[in-house]
């Protein structure tokens, strides 16, 4: 993990500092490191759980597969950073390897009421930038999700960002989405609390945690 960067994800960062730039390199970072999902993630500014809501469960560890990729999840290392805000509380290291290619995501975990939840945060691009300039204009966006585990089966239900269009339009949801200017894609600026609030509301919602993503245990943690 880069220096202060999961400090950065839990940060309330303004939204105006999202120019053009940010905001096609926040799509970018969330396109390549949610390799097994579809296009349809809904990427939000803020995290939907804080430190103190993480919870850790041994059993997600180990190797996992979907349709099209392998997730790998690991304990993540310890680091001042992540001690810092996390305390005694663990997270997890998600590697993801697909057609070759690598990507890393930091993940943790939390229950909401009755409904166990998963928040996904990008490690560095799977490119090298060198520019400092170009590295200032680069957000990573927060996904998340409901997760629950049956037997080796993970199922991962994640917000779905179609469903979160409609519902905006509608005027049957308030998350404070930004859109891009094709109008595609659009960056949730609610905070924490207004998204647990949502997520609470809207738990046993098939629709609106429409992107099911279902890995199958290959290698339990050893």
């Amino acid at each position: 993990m880069t220096r202060l960067q999961l400090v950065r994800g839990f940060s309330y960062a303004r939204p105006e500092r999202l120019g053009p730039v940010g905001h096609v390199a926040c799509a970018v970072v969330v396109a390549l490191v949610l390799l097994a999902a579809s296009a349809c993630l809904q990427p939000s500014l803020h995290p939907l759980l804080l430190p103190a809501d993480v919870t850790f469960d041994v059993r997600l560890l180990g190797e996992w597969r979907s349709d099209k990729a392998v997730w790998t999840f690991s304990k993540a290392t310890d680091d001042k950073e992540a001690q810092a805000l996390f305390g005694s509380r663990s997270f997890y290291e998600v590697t993801l390897t697909e057609s070759g290619e690598v990507a890393k995501l930091w993940a943790w975990v939390g229950q909401l009421e009755n409904t166990q939840f998963i928040n996904f945060f990008p490690d560095d691009l799977p490119v090298t930038i060198k520019s400092g300039f170009y590295k200032g204009h680069v957000i990573g966006a927060h996904t998340f999700g409901r997760v629950r585990l049956e037997d080796d089966h993970l199922h991962i239900d994640m917000l779905d960002s179609d469903w979160v269009k409609k519902a905006t339009n509608e005027g049957r949801v308030a998350l404070g989405p930004k859109r891009w200017p094709d109008g595609e894609v659009g960056l949730l600026t609610a905070s924490t609390s207004e998204l647990q609030r949502f997520a609470r509301e809207h738990a046993y919602d098939e629709k609106a945690f429409g992107e099911h993503v279902e890995l199958v245990r290959q290698k339990p943690h050893p």
